[in-house]
């Protein structure tokens, strides 16, 4: 916002005389961060759109925690001709390296960018990964349909979105609840395997939240075409560091 705010007087001189506002909130940090991220997400969603075939590049590296982190980039040509190389995610890997689950992985993706009939490559790499593929039968696909198991787990995720949403709390606590979810292992071990699929990343919340309200606003407009009258009740909520409108 800073950065922002030195292209900007009047952004500028807003955020020195306001005193409502410290910059300093995390709830803030996420909601820009987040701003950024779907400004980003829309181009690349238009892009996507408009074109024909799209190559997938997935990435897995161990960072300083000790934990896999999957990286997934697209790959494509634009309408006006150019090679673009998009970074979609990152994607914590750490329980599961197993060839069904990085397929599940790169189908919510594409599920969320509308482009399941799209990829004509697939490209992998990381020591983790290969040596656990190397490990699996040759026969076995990578890219495998969509599940049950799959589609409750996507299921799943809006479902705990949604609690977040509701309870007003940062998209990253998606992965603090993943966390508590592979800790009860111990009352139900069947289970491990789908908790450790959930895909519960900052921005997956984020993507959850966004079609969930995007779903509720078109049917609130479908509905609102029948009625006669309504009445509106307006409250301000500001119970961090930002002035919220609430109706």
């Amino acid at each position: 916002m800073w950065n922002f705010a030195q292209t900007d007087d009047k952004l500028d001189h807003h955020l020195q005389t306001v005193t409502v506002f410290s910059g300093k909130s995390n709830d803030i940090q996420n909601d820009l961060i987040g701003c950024v991220f779907w400004v980003l997400i829309n181009e690349i969603k238009k892009e996507i759109s408009e074109t024909s075939f799209i190559a997938v590049i997935m990435d897995e590296s161990t960072y300083v925690s000790n934990k896999s982190q999957l990286s997934t980039i697209f790959r494509y040509v634009t309408c006006d001709g150019n090679v673009e190389e998009r970074f979609i995610g990152f994607c914590d890997v750490s329980n599961d390296l197993r060839a069904v689950s990085l397929s599940e992985i790169l189908i919510e993706y594409m599920d969320e960018l509308k482009c399941g009939d799209k990829p004509v490559a697939q490209t992998y790499d990381g020591n983790a990964i290969k040596t656990v593929l190397s490990n699996e039968q040759p026969s076995k696909p990578l890219h495998v349909a969509q599940s049950d198991t799959s589609e409750s787990v996507i299921r799943a995720t809006f479902a705990i979105s949604e609690i977040i949403a509701k309870k007003s709390k940062p998209f990253s606590d998606g992965e603090f609840v993943k966390e508590c979810l592979q800790s009860v292992d111990i009352i139900c071990p069947y289970k491990k395997t789908e908790f450790a699929k959930l895909n519960l990343w900052r921005q997956t919340v984020a993507h959850r939240i966004d079609e969930l309200a995007t779903t509720i606003e078109g049917t609130l407009k479908s509905q609102a075409t029948n009625f006669e009258f309504y009445s509106l009740a307006l409250e301000s909520c500001d119970d961090s560091d930002t002035a919220q409108l609430g109706g």
